[in-house]
């Protein structure tokens, strides 16, 4: 199945009604804060070389980019901690086991670069591609099970992981499995240390549940983090500006020649 796990209403719902509400408990283990804070108490020093990893890629100067060193630096912490996750984690053993398209991190870098050339994700995938390769020898060795698990982990992250100025950055069990829709019928909240799920129209019997992972959000960046572009841009005559269509249609020659994956197939070869 290309759009991977799906959640649907197993009964008419009103507008407005909650369907999920997920504890920190439930969360936590998945969070960068939590990663974070592990390999600080556990290992300060590998904390320390994946800090200086992401420092040299943005140039050495933190303080100017001090923010997105620190985001970056705690994703990559939580790639590490759920890529070293005990195989009996039914969470991370569902997403490892979910058929999905694949993500542009797990894709070759000649790939990439000939079906989004002349993109404005390309540069922003190709970076990030980059770093994740460098940490992944760097901790797991060239070409090991462990160094493609955790472009995996990464790339789990991006496109699923929720962080906003109001909420932690964190991957979110049984949230994170609602997929896009422009037309959505549900959205996510933080209340109270809780996610909590709501409808924002009647939802029929049967009818899969959907967010908007951002109205505002530029084809670049779909394509960074999701690995797709929105239905919508799909079914529209018109076109912003070159780029847009130039991004379009090479998301379209990508799809053609990429493959649809059990993510179970690659962690057992």
């Amino acid at each position: 199945v290309e759009r991977g796990y799906t959640l649907h209403a197993n009964k008419p719902l009103h507008k407005g009604k909650e369907i999920l509400s997920i504890p920190p408990r439930l969360y936590v283990p998945y969070s960068a804060a939590n990663a974070v804070a592990i390999a600080s108490s556990r290992n300060p020093e590998a904390l320390n070389s994946i800090d200086k990893m992401v420092h040299d890629a943005f140039g050495g100067d933190k303080e100017k980019h001090k923010e997105s060193v620190n985001s970056l630096t705690a994703a990559i912490c939580l790639g590490i901690n759920i890529t070293l996750t005990d195989k009996n984690d039914e969470y991370i053993n569902l997403l490892r086991g979910n058929p999905i398209t694949v993500h542009p991190l797990l894709m070759s870098r000649s790939l990439v670069s000939s079906s989004l050339a002349g993109t404005g994700a390309l540069r922003k995938i190709l970076d990030h591609k980059k770093i994740f390769e460098y940490v992944g020898e760097s901790f797991f060795g060239q070409g090991t099970q462990r160094s493609k698990a955790f472009l995996w982990s990464m790339s789990t992250i991006l496109s699923r992981a929720l962080s906003s100025q109001y909420s932690p950055f964190t991957l979110v069990p049984l949230l994170d499995l609602v997929n896009h829709a422009h037309e959505s019928n549900a959205q996510h909240t933080f209340i109270q240390n809780r996610f909590v799920l709501h409808t924002t129209r009647e939802v029929e019997e049967g009818a899969e549940l959907s967010i908007n992972y951002g109205p505002n959000r530029s084809s670049a960046s779909f394509l960074r983090l999701y690995g797709f572009l929105p239905d919508q841009w799909a079914e529209s005559t018109r076109w912003e500006n070159d780029v847009l269509e130039m991004e379009w249609a090479s998301a379209h020659d990508l799809a053609q020649k990429r493959t649809t994956i059990s993510m179970k197939k690659l962690f057992d070869a």
